[in-house]
């Protein structure tokens, strides 16, 4: 339990001041214990930073290969993705801002882990993408582009968690109108 704690406390912080200003002190402070006892969980700030960006990865991939293992169509499998996406980063803001910015402070064995996760999370989209194809359900254009364009309409990293639910909460239907149709009228 105190593990999770230090790594919900650590969110905070890191998404507060960065990974850089936020430290072990203050840290170990939030969680009501002393730094010290910090380091029986964690051997340094950069392992907790590392497990914050690797669970949330891991969590990704799980979710997405049951998504993709369904027997559902292409079109389902995408739309529940980007449902489950959408809800699951307003529920763990935090974390995700943190994994899509603060990375880059992992050391060489963590980064290249997240690169990793990181890359099976695309390769299991790309698999739906490309399926979606086949099935002639989603236009033929370069299935890697089709993703990086997903996943930058689904990334809102520069908004308040509180307007993104309010956005989700009103317009859930509309926002898989616009990315299944886009926006022109036909």
């Amino acid at each position: 339990m105190t593990k999770n704690r230090i790594l919900q406390q650590a969110e905070l912080l890191f998404q507060a001041k960065g990974f850089g200003l936020a430290t072990m002190r203050e840290i170990a402070s939030a969680v009501g214990i002393e730094a010290a006892s910090l380091y029986n969980h964690f051997k340094s700030k950069e392992e907790i930073l590392a497990s914050i960006c690797i669970n949330l990865l891991q969590h990704l991939n799980l979710q997405l290969d049951e998504i993709v293992m369904t027997r559902r169509t292409s079109l389902a499998r995408l739309e529940t993705f980007i449902r489950f996406y959408l809800k699951y980063q307003v529920d763990h803001w935090d974390a995700f801002q943190i994994t899509h910015t603060e990375y880059k402070h992992l050391s060489d064995k963590n980064l290249e882990q997240y690169k990793k996760l990181r890359n099976q999370f695309e390769s299991r989209i790309l698999i739906i993408i490309k399926k979606g194809i086949e099935e002639n359900k989603f236009i033929d254009l370069d299935p890697d582009l089709i993703l990086q364009i997903l996943l930058s309409s689904i990334r809102w990293r520069y908004n308040s968690p509180k307007k993104i639910d309010k956005i989700l909460q009103k317009n859930l239907d509309q926002i898989y109108q616009i990315i299944f149709k886009g926006i022109l009228r036909r």
